[in-house]
C-alpha cells in the first residue's frame, strides 16, 4: 500500500514537473532557428507533416511544437488569472460565513446563494455578449463566480472547529478572532482542503479558456491556445484522428492540444484527490 502511494506520489510530481517545464520553455521563448523558418509561400490552412526542420510539422505558417509549448504557457496563466480571485473571494466569504450569527454572516451567506444560482458558463457568455470583454476578463470573473465552493468548505471547517477545546482555550488567552482563523483554522486545519481547490480550480479554469478560445471568445491576435489549436484543426480537409498516427493523413494539429489539455486537466484533478485525501487523514487523526 505504501509502496503504491509512494509511486502515485513520484507519478503526479514528475508529470507536475514537465508541465512546468514546459510553462518555463514558453515563458523563455527559445527555440531553434530551424523550427522557426517557415517558408512564407506555404498556404495558410495547409499542414505540413513533421520533418527534421519540424520536429511536429507546420500548421498556420507556425512550427506545431513551437505553438504547443506557447499555448501550454497560456494555459498556466489562464490558470493563475482565474485561481487568485478564486482564492480571495472565497476564502473571504468562507471566514465571513463563519463568524457568529450577524450581519456579516448573513450578507456572505446571501453572496454565496447568488453566486451559485447562476450557471457559470452562461454568465461568461452573458458578460462577452453585454462588454465584449477579453479572455482574462473573463476568467477573473470566472474565478470570482467559482468561489462560493471554496466558501462552503471553509465554512463548515470553521463551523467543525469552533466547538474544539483548542478553540476555546485560545479565546480564554484573548487571542483576537482573525489570528485563530488565519493561524489555527486556515492555516494548521485547512490548507491541505485549500490546496485540493486550488488544483481542482486550476484544472477547471484551464479547461474553460481553452473552451473559450475554441469557441473565439475574447481571444486577440496572436494569442496561441490550446483551444484555439482544436478551432484551426478543423479547417483542415483531409485530415482525420481516425488514422494512424503516423500516417500523413492524421490530424496531428488536432491531437496535440487534445492530448495536452486532457493529460494536464487529468493530472491537476489527481493532485486536488490526492490533497482532499491528506485533508481526510489529517482530520480523522483529530477526530
Amino acid at each position: 500500500m505504501k509502496r503504491n502511494a509512494s509511486r502515485k506520489t513520484g507519478l503526479l510530481t514528475a508529470g507536475l514537473a514537465v508541465y512546468l517545464l514546459l510553462v518555463l520553455w514558453g515563458s523563455t521563448g527559445w527555440f531553434p532557428k530551424s523550427w522557426q523558418q517557415v517558408p512564407s509561400r506555404m498556404p495558410i490552412y495547409q499542414y505540413s507533416p513533421p520533418s527534421r526542420e519540424h520536429p511536429l510539422g507546420v500548421f498556420f505558417q507556425q512550427d506545431l511544437l513551437i505553438t504547443f509549448v506557447r499555448s501550454t504557457q497560456a494555459s498556466f496563466v489562464a490558470g493563475t488569472i482565474a485561481l487568485l480571485p478564486f482564492l480571495a473571494l472565497g476564502t473571504l466569504l468562507g471566514i465571513a460565513s463563519g463568524l457568529p450569527a450577524g450581519f456579516a454572516q448573513a450578507l456572505a451567506n446571501r453572496t454565496i446563494d447568488v453566486l451559485n444560482a447562476f450557471p457559470r458558463f452562461v454568465v461568461l457568455l452573458l458578460y462577452t455578449g453585454l462588454f465584449a470583454a477579453n479572455l482574462y476578463h473573463m476568467l477573473m470573473l470566472y474565478g470570482l463566480i467559482s468561489a462560493p465552493k471554496l466558501a462552503e468548505l471553509l465554512r463548515g471547517r470553521i463551523d467543525q472547529l469552533r466547538r474544539e477545546d483548542f478553540i476555546d482555550s485560545c479565546v480564554a488567552l484573548g487571542l483576537p478572532w482573525w489570528v485563530i482563523v488565519r493561524r489555527h483554522i486556515l492555516w494548521h486545519h485547512s490548507r491541505h482542503l485549500i490546496l485540493a481547490q486550488t488544483f481542482a480550480m486550476f484544472a477547471m479554469a484551464i479547461f474553460m479558456e481553452a473552451s473559450l478560445s475554441y469557441l473565439n471568445l475574447g481571444t486577440r491576435e496572436h494569442y496561441q491556445s490550446w483551444g484555439l489549436m482544436l478551432n484551426y484543426a478543423t479547417s483542415v480537409s483531409g485530415l482525420s484522428l481516425f488514422r494512424f498516427p503516423l500516417s500523413a493523413q492524421f490530424n496531428l494539429p488536432a491531437a496535440l492540444p487534445a492530448l495536452g489539455l486532457l493529460s494536464v486537466t487529468l493530472l491537476l484533478v489527481s493532485l486536488s484527490r490526492y490533497w482532499e485525501q491528506q485533508d481526510r487523514l489529517k482530520m480523522g487523526r483529530m477526530f
